[in-house]
C-alpha cells in the first residue's frame, strides 16, 4: 500500500495565504521524510470551503523545487472551470519541472458558486470531462492535432509545448463521487480517487461501477488503481487523541452541516464520537487507526491510503505530531 496525503490548504478569510503555504510546504517536507508517496491539493476559488489555493498546479510545481521523491499534484484540479489545452500545458510543465513526479487528480466540480462567479458551464459536467480527457490524452502525444467535440473545438491543429518525457495520460487520477465518474475512469484506464465522505454503500457501488467500466474497456477489471480517503488523527492513546482532537472534530462536523445537505439531515451529535462518525473523522491511538485501515480494506480492496490530516482545531505542531505517529505506529503495518 502506498501512502498519500490531502491538503485543502484552508483557513480563515483574514489569515494571511503566506503564511498558510508555508504551514503546508512544511508538512510536505516532514511527509517526504516519513514515507508518503504522494501529496495532492484541493482547487478552490473565493474562499470557498475555507480554500486558499486557486491553483493546485501552481502550488505542487513550487514544491518540486523543496522535495525531492514525493509525487506532486492534486485532488482534484476541476477541469470544467478551465480550458483544457491550458490543464494539458500545466501538468506537462509540472511533470517536466518536478523529474516525473507530477501525480494529478481530475474532477468535473460541484460547487455551483465557482461555476457560477467564473463562468463556467455547470451543467452535463460528466460529457464535458470525457471530452475534456480526450483533449488531454491528444494533446500530450507530441503531434499536432483538431478536436471537434460537443462542448470543445480546436478547429485548426495545435501541438501542445511542453512535450512530457513519459506518457502522461495513464497517470492521472479521476475523482469519483457517482458511478457515472467512476465508469468513466475505469473505460478511460485511469486511476480512481474516492472521498472521505462516501458511506461504505457507496464506495462498494462506485468500486463496482470502477470495475464494470475497466471490463467494459477491455482492461482487466482487478487492474486498476483505487486511492481510498480518511480524515484522521493519530495520538499517543485513545484518550490522548480524543482531547486533543475533539475541537477539530465539532468544528468539521459544524461545517459539513452547513455544507452537506445529507450530513444536515443526519440527527445532531450526542457527544464527540458520533460527531466524528458522522463525518468520517478517525481519532484514536495507533491501534485504532490501524484497526480503521483494515475496516476500510474490508469494504473495498484500495492500492493508496489518502490521509487527510489538516483541520482547523488542530494546529500545526499536533499534525506534524499525528502524522510522524501515523508513519512510525500505524503505516508499518500495511507496507509490509
Amino acid at each position: 500500500m502506498e501512502l498519500a496525503l490531502t491538503y485543502h490548504v484552508e483557513g480563515p478569510a483574514e489569515q494571511p495565504s503566506a503564511e498558510v503555504y508555508a504551514e503546508v510546504e512544511r508538512q510536505v517536507v516532514l511527509a517526504e521524510g516519513l514515507g508518503f508517496g504522494h501529496v495532492w491539493f484541493s482547487e478552490h476559488h473565493f474562499h470557498v470551503h475555507l480554500g486558499h489555493l486557486p491553483s493546485p498546479l501552481t502550488f505542487a510545481a513550487y514544491l518540486a523545487g523543496r522535495t525531492r521523491r514525493i509525487g506532486l499534484g492534486s485532488a482534484v484540479v476541476c477541469i470544467n472551470l478551465h480550458q483544457p489545452l491550458v490543464v494539458a500545458e500545466q501538468i506537462a510543465l509540472l511533470d517536466i519541472l518536478s523529474g516525473g513526479r507530477s501525480s494529478v487528480g481530475l474532477g468535473s466540480g460541484s460547487t455551483p458558486a465557482e461555476f457560477a462567479a467564473l463562468g463556467a458551464a455547470a451543467e452535463e459536467r460528466h460529457a464535458r470531462l470525457a471530452e475534456a480527457l480526450d483533449i488531454l490524452e491528444l494533446a500530450w502525444t507530441g503531434k499536432p492535432f483538431a478536436y471537434a467535440g460537443h462542448f470543445n473545438h480546436i478547429p485548426d491543429p495545435v501541438r501542445v509545448l511542453p512535450c512530457p518525457a513519459r506518457p502522461l495520460f495513464p497517470t492521472l487520477w479521476l475523482a469519483a463521487n457517482s458511478p457515472a465518474s467512476a465508469t468513466l475512469a475505469g473505460r478511460r484506464g485511469l486511476k480512481l480517487m474516492l472521498s472521505r465522505e462516501r458511506s461504505a454503500e457507496e464506495l462498494r457501488a462506485l468500486d463496482a461501477a470502477y470495475r464494470a467500466g475497466r471490463e467494459a474497456a477491455g482492461f482487466a477489471p482487478e487492474g486498476g488503481i483505487t486511492s481510498a480517503s480518511r480524515a484522521m488523527y493519530v495520538g499517543e492513546n485513545d484518550a490522548a487523541a480524543w482531547r486533543e482532537a475533539s475541537e477539530a472534530v465539532w468544528l468539521l462536523n459544524a461545517r459539513m452541516r452547513r455544507e452537506r445537505p445529507a450530513i444536515a439531515a443526519l440527527p445532531q451529535p450526542q457527544n464527540v464520537q458520533e460527531a466524528a462518525e458522522q463525518v468520517q473523522f478517525v481519532v484514536g491511538g495507533p491501534e485504532r487507526c490501524r484497526a480503521s485501515v483494515r475496516e476500510l480494506l474490508d469494504v473495498l480492496p484500495f492500492d493508496v491510503f489518502n490521509l487527510q490530516p489538516r483541520w482547523a482545531g488542530l494546529g500545526t505542531e499536533r499534525v506534524e505530531a499525528s502524522l510522524r505517529r501515523f508513519a512510525e505506529h500505524v503505516a508499518p503495518a500495511f507496507r509490509q
